[in-house]
């Protein structure tokens, strides 16, 4: 992976946005969110992203199903994904992990930004942490609370909504 580009954020929990983001920008990239509804994209004013992509979730839809749309909102190489670590996000960056040809870490302990993406994580129970570089054009982390810390409020972000998907079962797998 050359350097990042830009980095999509997503989290299930809408208090996770802001130490998400803080932990974006410190890869000095483009940061953009992307939030299941519009009453989430509201909360994000004060976290700053350069805009909030809106997919428009409808009430008992599975956020599973966008990640096609997720993985289609990057262009080109040098994306990276970060997901706060709930099972659906994690689900979910499994999809857009696949769909992009990306790397994925779940529950990442910590990261850091070169020629590639480096990130540990715990393993055997916890009782180990290992290290791995992610090599591939795009990165896919999903990082647990506590990893970064959140920022003072900024300035609103650009919001942008995205046309309403119509999905229809059975799905494709991955």
């Amino acid at each position: 992976m050359s350097k990042i580009q830009t980095v999509w954020v997503y989290a299930d929990a809408a208090e996770r946005y802001a130490d998400l983001i803080a932990g974006a920008r410190r890869f000095g990239a483009v940061v953009n969110a992307v939030v299941p509804c519009e009453s989430c994209a509201a909360e994000l004013r004060a976290c700053g992203p350069a805009a909030v992509y809106n997919l428009g979730l409808a009430e008992g839809e599975a956020i599973e199903n966008y990640a096609e749309t997720i993985a289609s909102l990057a262009q080109g190489e040098g994306n990276l994904f970060l997901f706060d670590a709930t099972r659906r996000s994690k689900a979910l960056a499994a999809g857009v992990a696949a769909k992009r040809g990306a790397g994925l870490v779940n529950d990442a302990l910590s990261l850091e930004a070169g020629d590639a993406v480096k990130a540990t994580f715990r393993t055997y129970g916890g009782l180990a942490a290992a290290a791995v570089r992610i090599v591939s054009a795009d990165a896919v982390v999903t990082v647990g609370a506590g990893v970064f810390e959140p920022e003072p409020a900024d300035s609103a972000p650009t919001a942008v909504s995205l046309p309403r998907l119509s999905v229809s079962f059975p799905l494709t797998p991955w």
